[in-house]
């Protein structure tokens, strides 16, 4: 394919012995990366991966037994996005973030100046965000000094035993699975050295039992089934989120622009890195509030020089020395699914599933950042009042303090919240089905029922989650990495038809409630997990299969979706449909494939779908830029295959053949 792209998979299998039978395969994918760094011509987003997979199969009159083992890595540049341009940025509002396009503009501006700013730190020329925006070209700049890369080594082996114990089928499947990857990332998606991840870590182990029994009764009226689960997990992730080189330059040239105003058209800074005859914000307080300038020397010294001194320097490396995560899961259930057969026509489908999990949490988190450290000095007290001061508002009581304290101090690596934490939540669910199917005719199923869905809560594990006390929180606690579970109440009803031969045309219609909710989304420096109150789902959805020959088959679908965010707390988001989920959407597919010869066979096949508008983002200024409009992507394959049994075959495709662009999601950068 493009991209220099090959994929190439084997197997090979066959019988030992008549009870025993081994196969063994495996394969290889690589495909260059489709996003390019001016700076460097780095290419990101490739594809470098394997795997390789060996089963044995047991048989004999009453027992089967499978076992599997498979093992896999991937090596690849990932995960770059390609940057709108657009000109917005999350920004402190007190303990929460709103957007505010003009500080974005002067971050934007700021980024470009930076990163070709050789006394920044930056080169000649490097590009901070490419402009304008190239849809087709897909670029992102990078940092030189930062790599993307992302590796990942997982293994696994499963059992499964099915025992026939005559009127009764035994089934046991054991599995366990280690998966582990490490990740490298210039987190800030631009060509100014501001923010990295260095050896990011997590890993996952598993080991899941589950036992089935299951049989007949009442002269085949009752087929049931009895079993139960267990799932022990351990989950690890090391998180290193640091400073770069030139963070220190970017937070005094976007403080410097915010302070500019009549009586000081030069703007003030922090950390001193802007040329003369720029002040120091803490000099500006002194001179133009006189009872300060009497509490400061009240203060002594040390409380003078928070504001006749730059505040301390952000050293490259800062931050993150290493946040660790442990979460080891114990999760139990008991479950039932029974059909039972009231007539030849009707048939009644019973499930019933007890759910309970137990998550345990332990962190323990270090970081270092000399700003972190001064804003919590005492000392600082009275120079955090002076800039809470400045541009205050009821929206933002703790005015340039707020926006200070992020650039310098974010959460994601605010010192404050160092130390060891411990946690633990248990919760119990009832889920089941209930639905019966009646069969009108031979060609004619009419159905409807009910399913109650679970997904269980967890963590955000992350330290960005916790409160700051000098943002008017109540400081870091476990609670606050906390997320509840989610439910859903499901119904259908519809029909499954053959009219006339060659003619398949089924009909649903579906009502979904969702309560908890959860939502994954962009929080200015991390991606969280939030529980909306309640989210409703409900559509109809039409499918239609028509077959004039035994080689030529037409298929045409509908989809018709609302859905709706139903809570107050989500703000922006209440009332708004979730995002990539279009109200229309039509499918299709053509499938022709005529017999040449005895021998030799041709494919011709085309698939497409349509939907209309749809946004990537919740988020009411990012919506402009990152919404699809309603768009259409279609696919093609032609080929030949040769053999009485078609035993060899050639196809070529291709994906997206108009080469329609849509954005497949979206978030803020942390500008």
């Amino acid at each position: 394919g493009n991209y220099n792209e090959i994929e190439v998979k084997a197997g090979i299998t066959g019988g030992v012995t008549e009870q025993l039978a081994l196969r063994v395969d495996g394969g290889y994918h690589k495909r260059d990366g489709y996003i390019t760094d001016p700076n460097t011509g780095r290419e990101f987003n490739n594809i470098d991966r394997y795997f390789v997979r060996g089963q044995a199969k047991f048989e004999t009159t009453d027992i089967v037994f499978r076992l599997i083992g498979d093992y896999a890595e991937t090596d690849e540049a990932c995960c770059g996005a390609v940057n709108t341009g657009s000109g917005f940025v999350l920004a402190p509002s007190g303990r929460e973030t709103s957007i505010n396009g003009q500080l974005g503009l002067i971050t934007s501006s700021l980024i470009e100046a930076l990163s070709a700013n050789p006394l920044a730190g930056g080169a000649v020329g490097r590009d901070g965000i490419v402009r304008p925006f190239d849809r087709e070209g897909r670029q992102m700049a990078t940092s030189p000094n930062r790599s993307l890369t992302e590796k990942v080594k997982e293994w696994g082996v499963s059992g499964q035993l099915d025992w026939n114990l005559g009127d009764v089928t035994l089934t046991s499947i054991t599995a366990y699975r280690d998966w582990k990857a490490v990740r490298s990332q210039d987190i800030d998606f631009s060509g100014l050295d501001r923010a990295y991840r260095d050896g990011y870590r997590t890993g996952i182990k598993d080991f899941t039992q589950e036992i089935r029994l299951k049989g007949s009764a009442f002269d085949g009226k009752l087929d049931w089934l009895v079993g139960g689960f267990y799932l022990n997990e351990k989950l690890t992730l090391t998180d290193v989120v640091r400073f770069g080189t030139q963070t220190d330059q970017f937070v005094d040239g976007l403080f410097n622009q915010l302070t500019r105003s009549a009586l000081l058209p030069g703007g003030a800074q922090l950390f001193g890195t802007v040329a003369p005859p720029v002040p120091l914000d803490g000099q500006v307080a002194l001179l133009s509030i006189p009872t300060l300038a009497a509490q400061a020397a009240a203060g002594g010294p040390a409380v003078l020089a928070t504001f006749l001194q730059p505040i301390p320097r952000t050293p490259d490396g800062a931050g993150q020395q290493a946040d660790r995560y442990q979460v080891d899961t114990q999760a139990f259930a008991v479950f039932t699914h029974n059909i039972i057969n009231i007539t030849d026509n009707v048939s009644l489908t019973l499930g019933l599933r007890w759910n309970r999990e137990t998550k345990d949490i332990s962190a323990n988190l270090n970081a270092s950042v000399p700003a972190c450290s001064f804003w919590l000095n005492p000392n600082s007290a009275l120079f955090r009042g002076a800039l809470a001061s400045q541009g205050a508002s009821p929206s933002n009581p703790l005015g340039l303090f707020a926006l200070a304290h992020l650039y310098t101090c974010n959460p994601t690596i605010n010192s404050e919240f160092n130390g060891s934490y411990d946690g633990k939540r248990t919760e119990d669910e009832f889920t089941g089905t209930a639905k019966l199917a009646f069969k009108v005719s031979d060609n004619f199923l009419l159905y409807g029922g009910y399913d109650r869905g679970y997904k269980s809560g967890g963590y955000n594990l992350d330290r960005g989650s916790f409160d700051s006390r000098l943002l008017g929180g109540n400081g870091a606690q476990i609670s606050d990495l906390e997320f509840g579970n989610e439910t859903v109440d499901a119904y259908e009803v519809g029909f499954k038809s053959n009219p006339i031969r060659g003619f398949q045309f089924n009909v649903a219609g579906f009502y979904q409630e969702f309560k908890g909710y959860q939502n994954n989304s962009f929080a200015g420096t991390r991606f969280v997990t939030t529980n909306f109150d309640k989210v409703i789902s409900k559509g109809v959805e039409v499918e239609s299969v028509i077959r004039p020959t035994s080689n030529l088959t037409f298929a045409l679908n509908y989809t018709l979706l609302d859905t709706e965010v139903r809570d107050v707390r989500a703000g922006a988001d209440n009332g708004q449909p979730l995002t990539n989920s279009p109200r229309n959407v039509i499918t299709g597919a053509v499938t022709w494939t005529p017999q040449i010869s005895d021998t030799v066979g041709a494919l011709f096949h085309v698939d497409w779908r349509t939907n209309s508008d749809a946004h990537t983002i919740n988020n009411p200024i990012a919506v402009p830029f990152t919404t699809n409009d309603g768009y259409s992507i279609v696919n093609a394959r032609v080929g030949l295959n040769f053999g009485k049994d078609s035993q060899f075959g050639i196809e070529a495709y291709v994906e997206n053949l108009f080469v329609t662009y849509y954005n497949i999601t979206s978030f803020p950068i942390p500008e």
